[in-house]
């Protein structure tokens, strides 16, 4: 038993160095596409016709599932003039987290963050909560897409 797994271990890992070169290496045209050798695969035409649906629809959300922090909520032009100066006075605290004064009638919210986990906004939260304490929860809504570095 011992052999064996000996001998494999010393298959596995000169496979293993044999594929880990500097330059990416197609596994599934080396080991299915020789000068002998073919295969086709066939599908049904509605498969096609989903993946495509599925993918305009994806194009047409313009965002992405996540969470966000209420930290204001009011009605009215005071309710308006109160989300514009928490929100001026947040971002000179947090001027690299994203703010969104948000009307849904009759009120207006200020949101802030953009996170992908519950857990990621909930970090920020419990910061808010002492300088805020008109931190409502955390919400899930549609969010823009993270810019790319």
């Amino acid at each position: 038993m011992k052999k064996i797994l000996i001998f494999s271990i010393i298959i596995i890992s000169s496979f293993n160095y044999s594929y880990s070169q500097d330059k990416p290496v197609d596994l599934i045209n080396n080991l299915f596409y020789t000068s002998d050798s073919s295969f086709s695969i066939y599908q049904d035409k509605r498969i096609s016709a989903l993946v495509i649906k599925h993918i305009e629809a994806n194009k047409q959300k313009k965002g992405m599932l996540g969470y966000r922090i209420q930290i204001y909520s009011g009605s009215g032009k005071q309710g308006r003039n109160d989300a514009q100066n928490i929100r001026k006075y947040f971002l000179v605290n947090h001027p690299d987290i994203t703010t969104d004064i948000i009307y849904q009638e009759p009120n207006f919210k200020l949101r802030v963050g953009n996170f992908r986990t519950k857990a990621e906004g909930f970090k920020l939260y419990k910061k808010l909560l002492e300088k805020f304490p008109g931190c409502y929860f955390i919400i899930d809504e549609n969010m823009q897409f993270p810019k790319l570095d």
